[in-house]
């Protein structure tokens, strides 16, 4: 989703090591394998590892997105400490809108209560209240007698 929003994480290396080694924290059948991400990783032979973790970053978001060739206002990296808020956070707020335009279209009622005026409410509790009130305004199929198949 980053690269939709013209992000690309600057450090890629250093991202997958984080998410690998959160990962092998949470699973007991990776055991040992937060040890061995502590031992000399290749890069740092570089001369300038981050330079390179940059540049295959870069290389990689090109590659699976067809992002352009250099960076500019529409094409950046993102520190992984920024993650966060400007990717995940602002992807999980584009979708709740959509989300709320359908719910809209549809016509689905706002969530009841504990929401400021003016605001949209949670999505999730907006989307759960329409699921368990009973829709009233909609009227029942009639029952109708089973089709025979013969024309009658």
């Amino acid at each position: 989703s980053a690269w939709r929003m013209g992000r690309w994480p600057s450090r890629l290396d250093v991202g997958v090591v984080a998410a690998l080694t959160e990962l092998s924290r949470r699973d007991r059948l990776a055991e040992g394998f937060a040890s061995r991400l502590g031992e000399r990783p290749a890069c740092d032979l570089l001369e300038e590892p981050g330079a390179m973790d940059e540049a295959v970053s870069l290389l990689a978001a090109r590659l699976f997105h067809g992002g352009p060739a250099e960076t500019g206002p529409d094409w950046s990296p993102v520190g992984w400490g920024e993650y966060p808020e400007e990717v995940v956070d602002r992807t999980w707020r584009t979708d709740a809108a959509r989300l709320h335009r359908v719910l809209d279209t549809l016509g689905v009622r706002r969530a009841a209560g504990g929401t400021a005026p003016g605001t949209d409410g949670p999505t999730l509790a907006r989307v759960l209240d329409h699921l368990t009130t009973p829709d009233t305004e909609t009227p029942a199929p009639s029952p109708t007698a089973p089709h025979s198949g013969h024309g009658d």
